[in-house]
């Protein structure tokens, strides 16, 4: 019974996106904005109607914490998406026009981690870790400023009608990387094109969860960070994966 709730409610998602859509064209975010309140609600009623033990971040779970109502915006843009949870099918899927989307890929090792970005021209990390911004040579944790919702203010057109956000983690951007959404020289997001292929990492359950994708610009935030390429291969970490002995 609560897989065919799930699938019920899964389906009025698709139809309500579709109704939507049909926005897009003349009320451009407005349009989005209207979606994403009508996701809140029908996702609201597929986690009441369904046991979900998906994680943080995970594209199809209806959870608060869970990118279902993200992953249903992007579709509704035309976005292509191909949810992947071992690393082997992940590289397999990515393509020329694919955009790599993980959460902190914590049961890899590090070897693990760059054999997954590497064939990626475009990767984006939707949580954080100290060893990614080792790893990636990316920069250094920094505590968070007093302002609350920032702009992006770091001259990136992707970015620039995305409207003011609230991150809640900060980082010190290392030399060439440049930081967005910052106030006193602590960004809340981290894009590095140093070598040609881009690089994006972002604390994001507070922005990004399906209980938070309404507020302040989160959703078109989502949309400027995944829905640049035709293609998303979104990689969801689990210890099922893992190639760690201990």
């Amino acid at each position: 019974r609560g897989a065919k709730t799930a699938a019920t409610s899964t389906a009025a998602i698709g139809t309500a996106v579709r109704e939507k859509g049909r926005l897009r064209s003349a009320l451009g975010w407005l349009a989005i904005a209207a979606a994403v309140i009508v996701f809140a609600l029908l996702i609201g009623a597929l986690s009441f109607g369904a046991p979900d033990s998906r994680g943080a971040l995970d594209p199809e779970s209806a959870k608060g914490s869970g990118t279902l109502a993200l992953a249903e915006l992007l579709r509704d843009q035309g976005v292509e998406i191909t949810v992947t949870r071992t690393r082997t099918d992940a590289i397999a899927a990515i393509r020329d026009d694919s955009t790599l989307v993980m959460a902190d890929p914590f049961s890899l090792s590090d070897e693990a981690v760059e054999a997954l970005i590497e064939p990626a021209d475009r990767t984006v990390f939707l949580s954080s870790a100290s060893r990614l911004l080792r790893l990636l040579d990316l920069g250094e944790n920094a505590a968070p400023p007093a302002s609350g919702a920032l702009d992006a203010g770091c001259g990136l057109p992707e970015f620039a009608n995305v409207g003011a956000v609230q991150p809640d983690r900060f980082f010190s951007p290392a030399d060439g990387v440049t930081g967005c959404f910052q106030s006193d020289g602590a960004a809340g997001l981290l894009v590095d094109d140093r070598t040609g292929d881009l690089t994006a990492l972002i604390e994001g359950v507070s922005l990004f969860g399906n209980e938070h994708l309404a507020e302040n610009g989160n959703a078109a935030l989502g949309l400027a960070l995944l829905g640049q390429t035709g293609h998303v291969v979104w990689y969801v970490p689990s210890l099922a994966d893992s190639d760690l002995e201990a």
